[in-house]
């Protein structure tokens, strides 16, 4: 199910770079993914609602985003090599 998402990362992996993430649709291919995990993340959503109150959560804040806050880190590497989700009432 995720064999796309760990591809596309392990390619951003060793290609972390701007240029990169912006060219040959790299960028579209994100946005893709960002979309499957959004289906996934409303779907997880509807399934802890039984236990607990999240149905007023709205599964595009719960994703982190791809870039990276370099300015203080000693790895300058624009994005993120994972995806991030967090799941909280």
């Amino acid at each position: 199910m995720f064999k796309k998402h760990l591809s596309y990362l392990e390619q951003l992996q060793a290609n972390n770079t701007r240029e990169w993430f912006h060219e040959n649709k790299n960028k579209e291919t994100y946005d893709f993914l960002r979309k499957e995990l959004l289906e996934i993340t409303a779907w997880l959503i509807d399934f802890l609602d039984q236990y607990t109150f999240l149905d007023d959560l709205n599964p595009r804040k719960c994703i982190f985003r791809i870039n990276r806050d370099a300015r203080f880190s000693k790895n300058k590497d624009p994005y993120k090599t994972n995806f991030g989700i967090e799941i909280a009432p």
